[in-house]
């Protein structure tokens, strides 16, 4: 495949916490009302919450 084949994909979308757009990321994007996250600062944040949770002593929460 050469590259005037290659569809053009547009950045539309940004990470608020990193900046990187729709086109710069791997994996999602994930877009909501004025705000926007990709993948990567998910799961960063996702580190957080559980590191946070150990150093409290504290238990997840279910419903």
């Amino acid at each position: 495949m050469n590259d005037s084949s290659k569809a053009k994909i547009a950045a539309t979308h940004k990470c608020s916490f990193c900046g990187k757009n729709n086109v710069e990321v791997k994996g999602a994007l994930i877009a909501g009302p004025g705000v926007c996250i990709c993948q990567k600062c998910v799961f960063g944040c996702v580190e957080i919450i559980f590191e946070s949770n150990e150093k409290s002593g504290g238990g997840i929460e279910t419903k």
